[in-house]
């Protein structure tokens, strides 16, 4: 088979397009190509590097995540698990696998190693108001009221309408209220 020649630039733009189109394999072996092939004092060996820095390291398929999803909606809830950490392990740097693993592991019975997960999930990706959501919800659960409230008051700096974050953060105060007969001066009273 004949190789395929390619300009620098020509290059950047096929990397660029390739993890675009959800290549990002592709697009970061050529990427790390130019970082390797560049003369050290040129700037575009920097842009290289650059780019290969951000791409960081791989992100679940999409046809990953549908077939753990799917593997959870058929119930088969012990192969999903056991899919869901095998992908953990591959992916460490990856936000969205440790969110869904730490739902699994906490409808398993385990919120302990799902708020480590939910932990790395926001470590990850510190904008998404979901995982700040479940994590308030879990350490409800576990009756950490404070740093539920915490984990609430965040996902309403990210989205000030969450609902959910608003309804939760709600009760809590109004239980501690009703707990300690001390109403906080921000509690909001369910009818």
């Amino acid at each position: 088979m004949a190789e395929l020649k390619l300009s620098v630039e020509e290059a950047f733009d096929r990397a660029r397009l390739e993890c675009e189109r959800g290549n990002l394999e592709l697009g970061r072996k050529i990427y790390a190509q130019l970082a390797q092939v560049l003369p050290d004092h040129h700037k575009l060996k920097s842009r290289a590097q650059d780019r290969l820095s951000a791409l960081g390291s791989p992100r679940l398929s999409m046809q990953q995540k549908r077939g753990l999803m799917d593997l959870q909606s058929a119930g088969k809830v012990e192969e999903a698990l056991a899919e869901a950490k095998a992908l953990a392990k591959a992916y460490p740097e990856d936000w969205f696998i440790h969110d869904v693993l730490a739902s699994m592991l906490w409808k398993s019975g385990e919120p302990e190693k799902a708020l480590a997960c939910l932990d790395r999930a926001i470590e990850l990706n510190s904008g998404n108001a979901d995982s700040y959501a479940n994590r308030g919800l879990l350490l409800q659960q576990l009756g950490r009221f404070e740093e539920a409230l915490a984990s609430f008051d965040r996902v309403l700096e990210l989205d000030p309408k969450h609902v959910d974050a608003l309804a939760n953060r709600a009760v809590i105060l109004h239980m501690s209220a009703r707990f300690d007969g001390n109403a906080p001066a921000e509690a909001v009273y369910l009818v």
